[in-house]
């Protein structure tokens, strides 16, 4: 359904209003200037009838003087909108006695009519005000004034009426007209707006607030209801994604879970298979097969312990003392030295480093260990592996540097999720983990209040980067939690 523009609703009542109004007006004041121009034409009528009028015929003497009105009424003018006065005499049968020097404008007809009433009132053929009176031998005297100019006086007030009403009321419609687009202006903006909105141009805005304070509100209003909108839009986009990203991340990690566990559990069968089929009576097979079921099934509880350490969000309270990490990364340095005999593994502690920090030197050794192990299966045959140790005004800092493959930058955040694995610069031989090792030491150093990053290695390679907060100089060596 087509609805009315506003410019339209705000327009049309006033104009009818307006036009009501004024209306009733002109008619009141057109009745109040014909009212008084009667009394005026009556106070005529009034000093007209004391003219005495001549008994004889109609036609005075041409040297007869004209009859003197007293009080100053002069041969029966009066005032400027209406003609000399008629006077004439009647029978009480209205047969014509005598007439004055108007003479006689009435028909037999009615001069019969108007003698038998009495009084002032208006004859309509021909238009005139007349006075009745009866003299006491019965005569009838008639005084009558024509209305022909007050009809016409009143037919060109009525018209300068109707005129300026007419201008009155375009200026009224041309004002209220102008005023309405003023004010109209921004709501159909604001509309167009909403419009574009709903359409799904969310960067779409409302214009300054202008116009009425009420306009003015109403776009604050809309600025900041689209505001809200854009933000629940985007926090409902940010969480989808999250939400995906999850789904991937756990997908992800049951795949590599079930592609870890498989290994082993693959190798346990088939040697439990060989065992039930009589394949392991050679001398030391039975021992060589037992072995191997050994080392599967260590492996297979390490790889369930890490995903069980993984999977603590609240892991338990561990002790925390004040320890030296220098001496934490020589033992892990002496450990892969005897692990990797073909790589140089060097430790290099500067000089005025403070290497004092608060934790679990059990966890913070399995962490450096776990980053050096990665360095060490990564690191190129005869290059060197070293252990950094530095400190900085508030952080303790661990590099491992190697100059191996390295890591392509776009898996720097990657490389520390669990089972993560690069498809080709650093990827699994028949000697590689599981992806958890640096899982695991970011958990541990985000447990000591630290943080774990890798970057390029100049010359190639990637160095670790373990930055843990310095022990306080007042902490005791106890033992706090």
């Amino acid at each position: 359904m087509r609805r009315v523009p506003l410019r339209w609703v705000m327009l049309l009542p006033t104009l009818v209003t307006f036009a009501i109004g004024f209306g009733a007006f002109a008619l009141y004041i057109d009745s109040v200037e014909r009212t008084n121009r009667l009394a005026d034409i009556d106070d005529e009528l009034f000093r007209a009838e004391r003219v005495s009028v001549d008994p004889a015929p109609s036609a005075p003497a041409p040297d007869a003087p004209s009859p003197v009105a007293p009080d100053g009424v002069d041969g029966g003018q009066g005032v400027d909108d209406v003609d000399p006065p008629v006077q004439i005499r009647l029978t009480p049968d209205g047969e014509l006695v005598s007439t004055g020097t108007t003479g006689n404008p009435f028909s037999d007809e009615v001069l019969s009519e108007i003698s038998q009433r009495s009084g002032i009132f208006t004859v309509d053929e021909p238009r005139f005000r007349v006075s009745v009176s009866v003299e006491p031998d019965g005569t009838v005297v008639v005084t009558a004034l024509s209305l022909e100019l007050l009809d016409q006086s009143l037919a060109d007030f009525r018209r300068a009426l109707f005129g300026g009403g007419a201008v009155i009321l375009l200026l009224v419609a041309a004002v209220v007209w102008l005023l309405t687009a003023r004010s109209v202006k921004p709501v159909t903006r604001m509309a167009t707006t909403a419009a574009r909105i709903a359409d799904g141009e969310l960067q779409a805005g409302a214009d300054p607030p202008t116009g009425s304070r009420e306009t003015a509100e109403l776009g604050a209003a809309l600025d900041l209801m689209l505001d809200r909108l854009r933000s629940t839009i985007d926090d409902r986009e940010h969480a989808a994604r999250s939400a995906a990203d999850a789904r991937d991340a756990m997908r992800r990690f049951l795949a590599d879970m079930s592609h870890e566990l498989r290994t082993p559990l693959t190798a346990l069968k088939g040697y439990s298979d060989l065992y039930a089929g009589g394949m392991l009576d050679d001398p030391g097979a039975l021992d060589r097969a037992m072995s191997r079921i050994g080392d599967e099934s260590e492996r297979l509880n390490g790889l369930v312990t890490d995903m069980l350490q993984l999977a603590r969000e609240a892991p338990p309270a561990e002790a925390t003392v004040r320890f030296d990490a220098a001496d934490v990364v020589a033992v892990v340095a002496e450990d892969l030295r005897v692990a990797h005999r073909p790589l140089d593994v060097r430790v290099e502690v500067a000089p005025d480093a403070r290497t004092q920090i608060v934790g679990n030197p059990t966890r913070f050794h399995q962490a450096v260990l776990n980053v050096g192990s990665n360095a060490c299966r990564h690191a190129t045959t005869g290059t060197p592996v070293r252990f950094v140790v530095r400190s900085t005004d508030t952080d303790l800092v661990v590099e491992v540097i190697d100059h191996g493959p390295g890591v392509d930058p776009a898996e720097a955040d990657k490389i520390f999720l669990p089972f993560y694995r690069p498809e080709a610069s650093r990827g699994r031989d028949g000697r590689g983990g599981a992806g958890l090792g640096l899982a695991i030491s970011g958990q541990i150093v985000e447990r000591h209040h630290g943080t774990i990053t890798v970057r390029p290695t100049p010359g190639g390679g990637a160095t670790f980067v373990l930055t843990v907060p310095l022990a306080e100089p007042s902490t005791s060596s106890d033992v706090e939690g």
